[in-house]
């Protein structure tokens, strides 16, 4: 995980930083990423226990001078793809961060199946939370917004252009607010054939979903085409159509079982 871009203060977009900060108040914060500690002050101040990740050992040594009198704030130097968050089970800590275009997914990924986080406020690159908040029907709707769906509800908040930024990079980003659900949309034993199911479809999702799931199913098409019709759906459909809530049911109505994973 590569250090963050951190915010300008132009334009209010550090007074969007404060807003966030005021809604953890008195809350365990996991802060992935914080740089230079923009985030980490207003967190700090609206009385949160910061438990902050940078991997990049500059900006760790200087967060550790910035930061030296903050009794509330515990630094670890290390890729929060490494991090264990075992120690904080517990708190049931939000978790924010400014994330890094090129990690984004692996650490939302690991945030999502950690069963122990509350909320979350995540930057990510525009395309991403784009394909994160998709609908069906949507070019950018697929695996991403399922693994995403099967976990959590979220909520695009702010757009932000490349100006809001320094250094200015040549794309947009976008805030996305995640709360995790107590009971997933997906149950643990299932997710595996959700996956394998989902990832068939979109595997060819220029082409019609029943196609796709036979071949790569290795199963029967006359029985992908009785469990499109028993979830009444069309036979027609292409992946990016067929709603997260079908593909949760597919595997059992085309007679998949764990085994066969």
């Amino acid at each position: 995980m590569t250090s963050q871009r951190s915010l300008s203060r132009r334009e209010g977009n550090f007074k969007v930083l404060k807003r966030y900060a005021s809604e953890f108040g008195g809350k365990t914060v996991v802060e992935i990423g914080p740089g230079r500690g923009a985030l980490t002050s207003e967190l700090i101040a609206t009385g949160c226990r910061v438990v902050a990740v940078e991997m990049d050992r500059a900006l760790a040594a200087l967060l550790r001078r910035t930061f030296a009198e903050a009794a509330s704030l515990e630094l670890h130097e290390s890729d929060f793809l490494s991090f264990d968050l075992a120690p904080y089970e517990k708190a049931r800590p939000a978790v924010v961060g400014n994330l890094p275009y090129a990690a984004a997914s692996p650490i939302l990924q690991k945030v999502l199946a950690w069963p122990f986080w509350s909320t979350a406020v995540f930057m990510f690159q525009k395309e991403v939370a784009e394909r994160l908040t998709a609908e069906p029907g949507c070019a950018d709707y697929g695996v991403l917004t399922l693994s995403r769906w099967a976990k959590s509800d979220a909520e695009l908040v702010l757009e932000l252009g490349s100006e809001s930024f320094r250094p200015r990079p040549r794309v947009s980003s976008s805030v996305i607010r995640f709360r995790r659900l107590e009971s997933p949309r997906v149950p643990a034993r299932d997710e595996a054939l959700f996956f394998r199911v989902a990832k068939a479809a979109f595997q060819e999702r220029r082409k019609m979903a029943v196609g796709a799931m036979a071949r790569l199913l290795d199963i029967p098409r006359s029985r992908v085409e009785a469990a499109f019709r028993a979830l009444r759906l069309d036979l027609e459909l292409r992946a990016q159509d067929i709603p997260p809530e079908a593909y949760r049911e597919l595997p059992a109505r085309l007679g998949l079982h764990a085994a066969s994973v």
